[in-house]
C-alpha cells in the first residue's frame, strides 16, 4: 500500500495479511485476558465467565474488524467503525451483555496499556516499560497459579459415589462441594446434583414406573430460580479414601450442562453426606 510521508511523496509498505492477523489476534486476546482479570470471576467453582474459548472466538473477530483498514484504506471513519465495532463484538462474545458499560473503560485502559507498552519497548527500554511488561507477567503468572491450585483443590474433594433407584445402579465420580446446602422444602432430605446423562435413566423409570420418587425442587441461585427434576434415590454410597457412607434419604436433582462441562465429576454432593470432612485441607 502507498502511504504520504512527511515530506509530500509517497512510500510503500508491505503488509503481511497474515502475520497481521496473527499479531492483531494475539493483542486481542492479551487486552481480553487483563479484562477479565479485574473481574474476580472465578470464585470457588467457576460456573461462567470469561474462557479460553470464548477468548480465542473473541480475538479472531477483533482480528477480523482489524483487518477493514487495510482492505479499505488508513481513513478516520474506517479506523474508528473497525475499532469500535471490534471492541463491542469482542466484549459481547467474551463476557455477554451484563456489565458492559464497566468493561468498556477497562478494556480501553488494558488496550492503550498494552499498545504503549508494545510501541515504546523498541526506542525506551527504562524503567516505565519494564514496570509494566512485569505487571503483565505477575497477571498470566498468577493466572496460571490460580488454575493450578484450582484443579488441585477439585482433586482432593473428588469421591466415588454409587447411585441406586429401582435396582439399577450407577457409579461416577462426585465432588464434595460445600456451596450445596440444598434441599427438597417439603422432606427436609439433601439434594444432590447430578450431570444430566446420568441421571435421565433414573427420571425415565421414575415418570413410567414409580411416579411417587420423582420430584420437583425449587432452587435460588447467582443465576436466578427454577424448578429441577429429581428422583428419591433408593441408596447412596459416598466412598472416600478413608471412609464409607451410606444413605437412603438422598433426593437426586438433574442439573444443567454447563455445570458439569468438562469437569472430572459427574455429582455435586450435599454437605450433609460427608459430615466429618475426610479430606486433605
Amino acid at each position: 500500500m502507498d502511504k504520504d510521508n512527511q515530506r509530500g511523496g509517497k512510500y510503500t509498505v508491505k503488509l503481511y495479511v497474515d502475520i497481521y492477523f496473527l499479531f492483531n489476534f494475539w493483542l486481542d486476546f492479551s487486552v481480553l485476558f487483563l479484562t477479565a482479570q479485574f473481574e474476580k470471576e472465578e470464585g470457588k467453582y467457576k460456573r461462567k465467565g470469561f474462557s479460553l474459548k470464548k477468548g480465542c472466538l473473541a480475538a479472531i473477530v477483533g482480528a477480523l474488524f482489524g483487518l477493514l483498514p487495510p482492505v479499505f484504506g488508513w481513513i478516520l471513519p474506517v479506523r474508528v467503525f473497525a475499532y469500535i465495532a471490534g471492541m463491542i463484538s469482542m466484549l459481547l462474545i467474551a463476557f455477554g451483555t451484563t456489565q458492559m458499560l464497566q468493561r468498556i473503560p477497562v478494556f480501553l485502559g488494558n488496550s492503550a496499556l498494552l499498545g504503549g507498552i508494545l510501541l515504546a519497548f523498541p526506542f525506551r527500554k527504562d524503567a516505565i516499560v519494564i514496570a509494566g511488561m512485569t505487571w503483565m507477567a505477575v497477571l498470566y503468572i498468577k493466572r496460571f497459579l490460580g488454575k493450578l491450585f484450582y484443579v488441585q483443590h477439585i482433586k482432593q474433594h473428588l469421591c466415588e459415589v454409587l447411585l441406586e433407584f429401582e435396582g439399577i445402579e450407577k457409579e461416577a465420580v462426585g465432588l464434595w462441594d460445600t456451596g450445596n446446602r440444598l434441599k427438597d422444602p417439603y422432606s427436609k432430605k439433601p439434594v444432590i446434583v447430578v450431570a444430566e446423562q446420568l441421571l435421565g435413566e433414573y427420571l425415565d423409570a421414575a415418570k413410567k414406573i414409580a411416579p411417587q420418587h420423582y420430584v420437583l425442587i425449587p432452587y435460588t441461585s447467582v443465576g436466578g430460580t427454577g424448578m429441577l427434576e429429581g428422583v428419591r434415590l433408593t441408596k447412596t454410597v459416598v466412598r472416600t479414601t478413608e471412609q464409607e457412607f451410606l444413605h437412603t434419604d438422598v433426593i437426586a436433582a438433574c442439573g444443567r450442562k454447563d455445570l458439569f462441562f468438562q469437569k472430572p465429576y459427574q455429582i455435586i454432593l450435599h454437605t450433609e453426606l460427608i459430615p466429618n470432612v475426610p479430606f486433605k485441607q
